[in-house]
C-alpha cells in the first residue's frame, strides 16, 4: 500500500490589502509551507482595480500564484464585474459570472461558491450553485 500525503489547504482573506507590512510577513510565511492557498475573498482593498492587483497582489500573488485559488470578494466586485480578478488569475478565479468552480485538491475535488448573490445571482433559484 502506497502512503498517501496529507492534503493542505491554507485559508487566507484579505491577503493583500497595501495597508500594512503583514501582508509580505504572511507571503513570506506560505511560501515556506507546502500546500494549496484559498484565497477567500477580498484579495485586494479597495476597489479590485489592476493597480490594486500591481501594486498589493505581488508579494503574495506572484511568488505564489500557481498555488493559490481565488474566491473573488465584494472588494473586487468594485471593478466592473470584478474583471481585474480574473484577469489576474484566470482559470484559479473560474469563469466570470459564473460564481463557482471545482478544483482538484489531492485525490479530492474542493468547490468555491461566491456569495457576491448580486454579481452572480447565487441565491437564484435557477443558478447552478
Amino acid at each position: 500500500m502506497t502512503p498517501t500525503r496529507p492534503i493542505i489547504l491554507w485559508p487566507v482573506k484579505d491577503a493583500a490589502t497595501c495597508r500594512s507590512k503583514q501582508d509580505d510577513e504572511i507571503a513570506a510565511f506560505l511560501a515556506q509551507q507546502s500546500g494549496t492557498i484559498a484565497l477567500l475573498g477580498d484579495t485586494v482593498s479597495e476597489r479590485g482595480t489592476p493597480e490594486e492587483f500591481d501594486r498589493c497582489c505581488d508579494p503574495l500573488c506572484g511568488l505564489l500564484k500557481d498555488r493559490l485559488r481565488l474566491v473573488v470578494g465584494n472588494h473586487e466586485y468594485g471593478s466592473r464585474d470584478a474583471g481585474p480578478s480574473f484577469e489576474s488569475f484566470g482559470v484559479r478565479a473560474g469563469l466570470p459570472g459564473q460564481g463557482w468552480y471545482p478544483y482538484d485538491l489531492g485525490n479530492d475535488t474542493s468547490s468555491v461558491l461566491d456569495s457576491s448573490c448580486k454579481a452572480v445571482a447565487a441565491y437564484d433559484e435557477k443558478s447552478p450553485q
